[in-house]
């Protein structure tokens, strides 16, 4: 499946069998794609390179992603939450190539996750495990 979508609304929901969606707005600043069970890593990529403007992504439960390319300069708050084959380099980037980076939830991940929380900057609040 492969959708093209051009957003301009606040806080679009996409969820399920999205496996390819290329978004690209200039409008965009919070999309949650939280569930999109097939979600692809190029289009996490491909979202991130084409909405300037996006503030908040919420991809979390999306289990296909495993290494997207996470840059973004005003990137704010992300959450990656049971991406449960997500790749600690993934991560890694993200913090790397994202210096606005205000919150991220990284919790139910299948690595030292804790290891972001005492290396990233004071100004980032890193959240790696919830309370059940």
């Amino acid at each position: 499946m492969r959708a093209v979508v051009r957003a301009y609304v606040s806080t679009p929901k996409v969820q399920s069998s999205i496996e390819n969606a290329m978004l690209a707005s200039t409008s965009l600043r919070t999309l949650e794609l939280t569930t999109s069970q097939k979600l692809a890593d190029r289009a996490v990529t491909y979202l991130l390179e084409h909405c300037p403007n996006l503030s908040f992504l919420d991809v979390g439960h999306c289990c296909q992603l495993v290494e997207p390319k996470l840059a973004h300069p005003g990137l704010e708050t992300i959450l990656l939450s049971f991406c449960v084959n997500l790749r600690e380099s993934a991560v890694a980037g993200l913090f790397e190539n994202c210096p606005s980076l205000r919150y991220v939830e990284i919790a139910v991940c299948m690595f030292d996750m804790t290891k972001f929380q005492r290396t990233c900057r004071p100004e980032c609040t890193i959240v790696v495990n919830f309370d059940f």
